[in-house]
């Protein structure tokens, strides 16, 4: 269990709220905050930069520690000072319901 003081960030939860169309394929919707300013602890792991072409891509990785949520998924964004973090993967690191991992990256 995380001690006092160790959530020193906050962050947004966003759904992407992906709506069907009449076919039945997955269209975007609006976006919509399931939670506003969540305790969690965000650090950056790594960063880099990558030629394609003639195109610089950077991209940077981060990993938030949260209490632990059964809601959150890796279709789910999270917002932290601005920038928009798409996750990649959410996990439970002891299995005890505690804290949760969730590994983000950003193109930026």
């Amino acid at each position: 269990m995380a001690r006092r003081g160790t959530y020193r960030h906050s962050v947004k939860v966003i759904d992407p709220n992906k709506d069907r169309a009449t076919s039945g394929q997955l269209i975007d919707g609006d976006p919509k905050e399931i939670d506003e300013e969540v305790p969690a602890s965000v650090t950056a792991v790594s960063g880099g930069e990558s030629v394609q072409g003639r195109t610089m891509n950077a991209l940077a990785t981060s990993l938030i520690k949260m209490h632990f949520r059964e809601d959150i998924t890796t279709a789910f964004s999270i917002e932290h000072e601005g920038r928009s973090l798409q996750i990649v993967r959410v996990y439970d690191p002891a299995g005890k319901r505690r804290e949760l991992f969730i590994e983000c990256k950003e193109k930026v």
